[in-house]
């Protein structure tokens, strides 16, 4: 991401975020730069591996849809055909490793003290951006169903990285369609 010439950030921002008083919320576009595939990308990769193990008989038709920009459709469809131990094997597949080194981005928002990272990426990017900030991944990193000692966390300011829909190396695994996630966030406020 380059900001035009002429952007100013204000003053007010930039004396937050040094003081750590922000909160990142990382999207998919760091984890596009270190090498992984886009959810779109990601979804065409486990269309092919579910044809590829016989479960989805219809992928061509699927890869159309996808293609025409329905794709929480397609996850959910996806996610109906190949079962939910499947689709953990494939997102796990998809994300197991970094493909390539971590971006200029992440290494600049490492830099940055931020309070706490909220993201909504599978792979373990924001993770290596905030190693050196990230003592106990078992209490430091956090995912919908670890969140019981979020607000003692966020009381006493201790670095967290909460991913909103998972993470494939939880029991758990992952929130993998929209509907899987809003049923989580009612069921869990």
């Amino acid at each position: 991401m380059t900001l035009p010439p002429d952007a100013q950030i204000p003053d007010e921002l930039v004396a937050a975020c040094a003081a750590g008083d922000c909160v990142l919320f990382a999207g998919s576009g760091i984890s596009a730069q270190a090498g992984y595939p886009t959810w779109r990308d990601a979804l065409a990769q486990m269309l092919d591996a579910g044809e590829a193990d016989g479960l989805l008989r219809d992928a061509a038709t699927l890869r159309t849809v996808l293609n025409n920009g329905s794709i929480a459709l397609v996850a959910e469809l996806l996610s109906d055909r190949v079962g939910p131990d499947r689709l953990s094997r494939m997102v796990h597949s998809v994300y197991r490793e970094r493909p390539r080194p971590l971006p200029r981005l992440a290494r600049a928002l490492g830099q940055i003290p931020f309070d706490s990272v909220i993201t909504g990426s599978w792979d373990r990017t924001i993770e290596e951006t905030f190693a050196s900030r990230i003592a106990d991944p078992a209490r430091q990193v956090l995912t919908p169903w670890t969140t019981e000692k979020l607000p003692e966390i966020l009381r006493e300011r201790r670095f967290v990285v909460l991913k909103i829909f998972g993470d494939p190396d939880h029991e758990k695994g992952v929130l993998f369609t929209p509907d899987q996630y809003r049923r989580e966030i009612y069921d869990n406020p």
